[in-house]
């Protein structure tokens, strides 16, 4: 269990410090499961508390900005940084972890308390959010135009069977935010072709989600790409291995 409350004197002025204090001071990298913590901070920067929020996976469901804030409001905090652990020892965020990230910044905003950082980390590793935000809109970027190079060069042809032994669901490499959109598609839209506007409606994910998942099942050799595109939408088809072609 974290204790709360024991303050370093050593000043936090960025996330490696941040990172120091939970490595050395909290002992976050030793948490066998998923904790967050919050770090409050006075109109000074300088930090006044910090608090466990939630201990478990961490999801929507069990981290909402209530329980967060409600500790920041407790401890007259005028920003905060928010920290978790992940035991894999990848510090790179999910995308469950970029929604809350937003939906913390969201609800700062409302509370007049600002979000400074959102930190991911491991022993010898850590990500900032804020850090890396110019670095997540420039890979982002990247991807898009990578996909939509392969978006247009792909042949028909191409497909492969992913439905024989669920070869994806079962491959490691392949995210499991990215298998769960495959699986959604392989329900709804067998031998069918898809519409990538279909495709963000039913994931009910934003558009940035949907690009780097679908980017991802197509450098795994999962998804290939109909030579059916209109000016406003492209199309995807599932074909399995005995189909002629």
């Amino acid at each position: 269990m974290i204790k709360e409350n024991e303050i370093d004197s050593k000043p936090l002025n960025n996330a490696k410090d941040i990172h120091e204090f939970l490595i050395n001071k909290v002992k976050l990298h030793n948490e066998p499961e998923e904790v967050v913590i919050m770090l409050a901070f006075d109109n000074k920067n300088n930090i006044n508390g910090y608090f466990e929020v939630s201990r478990g996976t961490i999801n929507m469901s069990l981290l909402t900005p209530r329980e967060v804030f409600k500790r920041a409001l407790a401890s007259n905090a005028k920003s905060i940084v928010v920290a978790h652990n992940h035991l894999s020892g990848d510090v790179y965020p999910s995308i469950q972890d970029e929604k809350i990230t937003e939906a913390l910044i969201k609800a700062g905003e409302i509370l007049d308390i600002k979000l400074l950082d959102h930190i991911i980390v491991f022993e010898k590793d850590y990500y900032s959010f804020f850090e890396n935000k110019n670095k997540r809109i420039k890979n982002i970027e990247n991807k898009k135009e990578s996909y939509e190079r392969s978006w247009k060069t792909m042949k028909e042809k191409e497909f492969i069977d992913m439905f024989t032994n669920n070869v994806c669901l079962l491959d490691p490499k392949v995210s499991l935010q990215a298998k769960g959109l495959y699986y959604s598609m392989l329900l709804n839209m067998y031998n069918e072709e898809h519409s990538f506007k279909e495709i963000i409606k039913s994931s009910r994910l934003d558009t940035d989600e949907v690009y780097l998942l679908l980017l991802d099942l197509i450098e795994h050799g999962y998804l290939y790409l109909s030579i059916k595109v209109s000016d406003n939408d492209t199309f995807f088809v599932f074909k399995t291995s005995n189909e002629e072609e």
